[in-house]
């Protein structure tokens, strides 16, 4: 076989390998691996998307959350008397309001187990003041039927609406000291636990400062006059141990 017939004849099979080949596989090799090409590239592409897609459905769910999170903070914003009720432990009423379509402005209210504390809550914006602990105080203190009630100084003042109210006793030294905090001692214990507020401005006064010798528990009275007599000592700048 010369040159030419063996080209000839190498033709000849490429052709028929080429026609077995699409017959086979619809196409030719070649052509199939293009696509294989093309196909790695649409799924790498169907992988992106779908990672772009779970990015997106993150970012509604947590930008959803965050709406719904504003909306309960809203809601308990708008609910002033629950929020005081859930400060100060107790149960209270309205007695008359003067507020916008908010809710933002004054409420007046009394506690439900005692109609004589009455007090007042000043709701602006998300902010909230109240005077319900002064009230109590004051309403408390004027109850208290004791001669130690002639040690206090009672200054009552109003901010706005807002009373601010606190019983003090003045102090010189030791002896005074001790006396001032048997005498709100028996006070807080007049009171109880219960209706005792640790806000309560009633205080020793001392050149200007202020002593809160308040028993706390599992501290006995003579702790407390001791820790209370230390604050006096760095206040007055004496190193005297008397008693």
């Amino acid at each position: 076989m010369d040159n030419k017939n063996d080209w000839k004849e190498l033709e000849q099979w490429n052709e028929q390998r080429e026609e077995e080949q699409k017959n086979k596989f619809g196409k030719y090799p070649e052509e199939f691996q293009i696509n294989k090409k093309i196909d790695k590239v649409t799924k790498g592409m169907d992988i992106t998307l779908k990672i772009i897609r779970g990015i997106f459905f993150a970012i509604i769910a947590i930008a959803l959350l965050i709406y719904v999170l504003y909306v309960v903070g809203l809601k308990a914003n708008s609910d002033p008397v629950g929020k005081i009720e859930d400060l100060y432990k107790v149960q209270a009423k309205v007695i008359s309001k003067n507020v916008d379509k908010n809710g933002a402005g004054t409420y007046k209210l009394e506690l439900k187990d005692n109609e004589d504390i009455k007090f007042t809550i000043i709701k602006r914006g998300t902010s909230l003041n109240d005077d319900f602990s002064d009230n109590c105080q004051k309403y408390y203190f004027n109850l208290w039927d004791s001669s130690k009630k002639e040690l206090f100084t009672e200054n009552e003042t109003y901010n706005g609406e807002l009373l601010n109210y606190e019983t003090y006793i003045e102090i010189d030294n030791g002896e005074e000291l001790k006396e001032g905090i048997d005498a709100i001692n028996d006070f807080v214990e007049f009171c109880g636990n219960q209706n005792f507020y640790q806000t309560w401005n009633i205080y020793l006064n001392v050149k200007g400062k202020r002593i809160y010798p308040y028993i706390q528990s599992g501290v006995s009275r003579e702790e407390t006059f001791n820790q209370a007599l230390e604050k006096f000592y760095e206040i007055t700048n004496t190193n005297s141990t008397e008693n």
